[in-house]
C-alpha cells in the first residue's frame, strides 16, 4: 500500500475553490476564469462551488479512510502540469493570475487524485454483469450491433494554384481527364499513374487511401465514393484540397455483428455504465446525508 501524503495544513478554502473554478472554466468555456464574461463567470462559480462541495464530502467519507495517494503520484501530476509551460516562472505567473501557487496546486492535485481513487473503490462494489444480462441486452438491441458499409478507395490528387498558369483550375482538370482516359483504357495502370501524378502522400502506395466508412472524407468526395460501383472510376471531383479522381476498389457491405464478436466490448461498456451509476447513487447519498435527508 502506498504511503499517504497528507498536507500539514488544509488548503485555504479560497484556493481550493480557485482550482475548481479554473477547471470548470477551462473544461466548459476553454478559457481562464478572468477571461469569462459576467454570465459565464456566474455559471462557472456555481459549478465550482458544487464540485468543491462534492469533492469535500467524498474526501470526508468513511470510504476515504483507507485510500491513500503517494507523494510520487502527486509529483507526477504536478510535473504534467508543469510540462504545459515553457518554464517554472511562466507556470507560477499563470497560477498567480488564478489565485493559486505551486503548493496550493500540489494540494489540489492530491485531493483530486484521492477523490478519483475513492470513486474507483466505490465503483468496484457494483458486481459483474451476468452472461444472461449481457445476451439479453444484445438481443434487445441487435439493430445497434452492425458493422457499417465500408469501401476501399484510391485517388489521384492534383492541386490548384491560380497564381501559376500551369497550376490553374482548367489545366489541372485537363490533366486529370487525360489521366482518367488512360485508366479507362487500362484500369491496371491506376496505381502507377497515381505514383506518377498524384500530389497526395498516398501516391507512394498507388493512391491507396484505405478502407473507410461514410463520413471520413470531404463531403464531396464521400458522396461520390459511396455512389460508385465496385471498380468504378469517378469523374473529376473538387474538394478543399484540389481536384481528384476516385476509384472504388472494393465494397464491403454492412453486416450484423454476432454476439461472440461484440460480447467483450459490450461487457466493458455495461460494467462501466453500472460502475458510474453506483458512484452517482453513492454521491447522492452523501449529499442527502449532508442535508439531513434520507440516505436511500
Amino acid at each position: 500500500m502506498e504511503t499517504a501524503l497528507r498536507p500539514t495544513t488544509p488548503p485555504p478554502l479560497n484556493q481550493a475553490f480557485a482550482y475548481h473554478l479554473l477547471k470548470v472554466a477551462q473544461e466548459n468555456f476553454s478559457r481562464r476564469p478572468g477571461e469569462l464574461d459576467p454570465l459565464e463567470r456566474t455559471r462557472a462559480e456555481e459549478q465550482a462551488r458544487q464540485s468543491l462541495r462534492i469533492e469535500s464530502l467524498v474526501l470526508e467519507s468513511s470510504e476515504a479512510r483507507e485510500v491513500v495517494v503517494s507523494p510520487a503520484r502527486v509529483e507526477q501530476a504536478f510535473s504534467a502540469v508543469r510540462g504545459r509551460y515553457a518554464d517554472r516562472a511562466e507556470m507560477e505567473a499563470d497560477l498567480d493570475r488564478n489565485d493559486l501557487d505551486a503548493e496550493a496546486l500540489r494540494v489540489a492535485l492530491y485531493r483530486e487524485l484521492r477523490f478519483a481513487a475513492i470513486l474507483d473503490r466505490v465503483g468496484t462494489r457494483h458486481g459483474d454483469i451476468s452472461p444472461v444480462d449481457l445476451e439479453i441486452h444484445y438481443q434487445l438491441n441487435r439493430e445497434r450491433f452492425v458493422r457499417p458499409e465500408t469501401r476501399t478507395v484510391r485517388h489521384i490528387l492534383v492541386t490548384v494554384n491560380p497564381d501559376f498558369p500551369e497550376n490553374g483550375h482548367g489545366v489541372a482538370e485537363a490533366r486529370l481527364r487525360d489521366i482518367a482516359g488512360q485508366i479507362h483504357t487500362d484500369p491496371d495502370r491506376f496505381a502507377a499513374l497515381a505514383q506518377q501524378h498524384s500530389e497526395c502522400p498516398s501516391a507512394l502506395h498507388g493512391g491507396l487511401i484505405g478502407t473507410i466508412p461514410r463520413g471520413k472524407l470531404y463531403t464531396a468526395l464521400d458522396e461520390v465514393l459511396f455512389a460508385l460501383p465496385e471498380g468504378g472510376l469517378s469523374d473529376v471531383v473538387e474538394s478543399e484540397l484540389g481536384l481528384h479522381l476516385l476509384r472504388c476498389d472494393k465494397i464491403h457491405p454492412a453486416a450484423e455483428l454476432g454476439f461472440a464478436e461484440v460480447a467483450p466490448r459490450l461487457r466493458e461498456q455495461m460494467q462501466e455504465r453500472l460502475r458510474r451509476q453506483h458512484q452517482r447513487a453513492w454521491i447522492r447519498q452523501l449529499l442527502a446525508a449532508a442535508q439531513g435527508g434520507p440516505h436511500g
